[in-house]
């Protein structure tokens, strides 16, 4: 069986990328709208990134004193939204119950203020060994390498799972030999299933 879980937390713990979409794509009409096409493409294959990687890989010609102003703004919307969004069905208590066997861990793009307040106001923050935000350390797989070390177990990668919605989190695993559950509807890997409750029976199998 394994011990170690992480955890993607928009889209895969929380309903928010309809909502932090939204909040984009209306900053950038209202300063860029020349770049709205190339933003709501983006939106559709960024998963994984930060706010901070995410405009550097859409704005890789705007000056970087315009895009620091850009990110503050975006970062003041998206924070408000910890008290708009919720957890989808179930899955704090799911959180609460797969803590008691296995060490969960975080990983997310999100901010740490926007983060903290999410996972306080589902009562789960404490149920994580170490949650890495994107403030600090922008999400890669040195989230992962921090994880290894904080764990202390050689063989951390191989008895840790990863559960994430977006590409990215699909890269971040592969990367280090860590067995990927999607959540999604795509039906293209091997472990998918459509929310966090139905994991236990999957991580029977692993």
């Amino acid at each position: 069986m394994k011990k170690y879980l992480i955890f993607d937390l928009d889209g895969t713990l929380i309903d928010s990328g309809s909502k932090i979409d939204t909040i984009i794509l209306g900053e950038i009409d209202r300063i860029a709208p020349d770049y709205h096409d190339s933003v709501r493409y983006a939106l559709g294959h960024s998963g994984g990134m930060s706010l901070s990687q995410f405009l550097d890989s859409v704005f890789q010609d705007m000056e970087v004193v315009q895009k620091e102003r850009l990110k503050n703004k975006l970062l003041i919307q998206l924070n408000s939204l910890s008290n708009a969004v919720g957890f989808f069905p179930w899955v704090p208590e799911m959180i609460q119950e797969l803590s008691q066997t296995y060490r969960l861990f975080l990983s997310t793009g999100s901010s740490t203020e926007f983060a903290t307040e999410v996972l306080h106001k589902g009562e789960i923050d404490s149920c994580f060994d170490i949650i890495e935000w994107s403030t600090i350390l922008l999400k890669w797989i040195s989230h992962l390498e921090k994880f290894f070390e904080f764990s202390w177990d050689p063989d951390f990668y191989k008895q840790a799972v990863y559960i994430g919605d977006g590409d990215m989190d699909r890269v971040f695993a592969e990367s280090k030999g860590i067995d990927f559950v999607h959540i999604g509807n795509s039906w293209t890997d091997l472990y998918e299933i459509d929310i966090v409750t139905k994991l236990p029976p999957l991580l029977e199998q692993l």
